[in-house]
């Protein structure tokens, strides 16, 4: 079978899953190369590639559907492609947990001592941390100019408020015990936030960018004359409870989150070169440098 990176689980058709005893779970939704939707069932099969074997997620294709090993197979069995050899082979290593991209850290790096004092001395009122789940690079994302998906790298994300996060810490299991978000799908998200944050300059008043699915978490912004009111909000059955909120100039919001968002494209295509010439990045990355330029139109 041939290796799919894009694809999140191993495709094998329904007869041949049936054939070899592999155990129905649930029903699941697919997305399609083009954007669509698909039902299919998803199951368990034990699998064996070079040597090594596991019970891993299977789904169970239809006649049109194409036969592949996904990435979670290979993450189970410590496999990675060799692209030079058109096969796979044992990883020489995994992957810890790396500690929070602390944007604002950065920010105080890159600043006067002046600057840096008086941010350490009083909070933001508004800001955002960042741990990525897993490490950019061709090793792990192998990209090209026809494919990327923005949905590849999920991380944690932390919303503070005056310096602290509104968040109990580990009071359900999408929440860490620093009180940060998980399973964040790092890409959209600072694309959904620099889009808002664009259209709030132009001529919106109100706008939202959603956090999670699960808690229905989301930031609120609402925008008054100069000013800006920032909402953290999670939506009941009936009521949308504030968990916080500030008031900052929009010029502020505007220069952070221009800020924050920058990295993203910036770290994407300084480990992934190739990723620069894919369509649908482009769009990303226009996106992003619109809003800075918007911001800084002196700068570069």
């Amino acid at each position: 079978m041939r290796v799919d990176l894009f694809a999140t689980h191993t495709w094998v058709s329904r007869a041949t899953a049936e054939r070899l005893g592999a155990r129905a779970l649930s029903a699941v939704q697919a997305e399609t190369p083009s954007g669509g939707t698909i039902e299919r069932t998803l199951g368990e099969l034990e699998i064996e590639i070079a040597g090594r074997k596991a019970t891993v997620p299977v789904v169970f294709g239809e006649s049109d559907d194409l036969e592949a090993i996904g990435r979670t197979t290979l993450a189970v069995l410590l496999l990675e492609p060799d692209l030079s050899s058109s096969s796979v082979s044992p990883q020489p290593w995994t992957h810890v947990t790396h500690p929070p991209l602390d944007l604002e850290k950065l920010d105080r790096a890159f600043s006067g001592p002046m600057k840096k004092r008086e941010t350490e001395a009083k909070p933001k009122p508004f800001w955002i941390t960042v741990t990525l789940r897993s490490l950019f690079g061709p090793r792990a994302l192998q990209f090209d100019k026809d494919h990327f998906d923005p949905d590849f790298l999920e991380g944690e994300v932390r919303v503070l408020f005056n310096g602290r996060s509104p968040l109990i810490p580990g009071s359900s299991p999408l929440i860490t015990n620093e009180g940060a978000v998980r399973d964040i799908r790092i890409v959209s998200f600072f694309w959904n936030l620099a889009a808002a944050c664009d259209r709030l300059l132009a001529d919106s008043t109100k706008e939202a960018v959603l956090l999670d699915g699960a808690e229905s978490l989301y930031l609120e912004f609402e925008r008054s004359g100069r000013d800006v009111d920032v909402r953290l909000r999670r939506a009941g059955p009936i009521v949308k409870r504030v968990l916080a909120a500030t008031r900052l100039p929009m010029k502020d919001l505007a220069q952070d989150i221009a800020k924050i968002c920058m990295m993203v494209p910036t770290l994407l295509a300084d480990k992934n070169p190739e990723v620069r010439g894919n369509p649908i990045f482009q769009r990303f990355s226009k996106t992003i440098h619109d809003l800075w330029k918007t911001v800084n139109p002196e700068s570069p």
